[in-house]
This record gives structure tokens, C-alpha cells and sequence, in this order.
């Protein structure tokens, strides 16, 4: 067992799992609705930590700062279009190169 999780993470560590970040990126990671553009919005105005870091610094790629940010996204949406959308946005960022802020 211990053998095939250090054959895993040395794939992972590699070019290979480079890739395999960039492809899971670019066929799951498209932001476009309303809530995206909030929960993004940090980034997009201030471009804090660039591309590959901002997930980290944003202040809004956490579960309580996305949260946050979709339920401030529409004045008139139910709590479930925010919890969805939220969860749906940080699934998404999980397949990015970067990942998500769990804290």
C-alpha cells in the first residue's frame, strides 16, 4: 500500500501531474455565472497573488469567504442558489493548478 501511495505522488509530483493539473483545469474549470464573477471578484479587481495564488490570499476561496461572496451576489436569491452556487464554484477551483483554501 505504502509503495503505490509513493508511486502516486511521485507521478503527481511530476511533469505528468502537471499536465494532468492543466487538463483537469481546462475541461472543468470555467467560472461564468454571477456567482463566479463575485466570489472572483478580489482577484479580478486587484489581481492579489496572481493566477496560481490567489485562491490562497483572495480572502474569498475559503468556504465562509466564497460563501460570503455569493450570498452578497444577488439581492433576491434563496439560500439554496447560494449554497449550491458556492459549492459548485469551489468544486470547480478544485480541479484548477491551484486548488482551494479550505480554512
Amino acid at each position: 500500500m505504502m509503495a503505490g501511495a509513493a508511486a502516486l505522488n511521485a507521478i503527481l509530483a511530476s511533469s505528468a501531474g502537471d499536465a494532468l493539473a492543466r487538463w483537469t483545469a481546462d475541461t472543468f474549470n470555467h467560472n461564468s455565472s454571477v456567482y463566479d464573477a463575485a466570489i472572483d471578484s478580489v482577484y479580478n479587481q486587484t489581481h492579489v497573488g496572481g493566477s496560481a495564488l490567489h485562491h490562497l490570499v483572495d480572502g474569498q476561496h475559503s468556504i465562509a469567504g466564497a460563501f460570503e461572496a455569493a450570498a452578497a451576489a444577488l439581492p433576491d436569491d434563496s439560500l439554496f442558489d447560494e449554497v449550491s452556487a458556492t459549492v459548485e464554484h469551489l468544486l470547480r477551483d478544485l480541479a484548477s493548478v491551484s486548488g482551494i483554501n479550505p480554512v
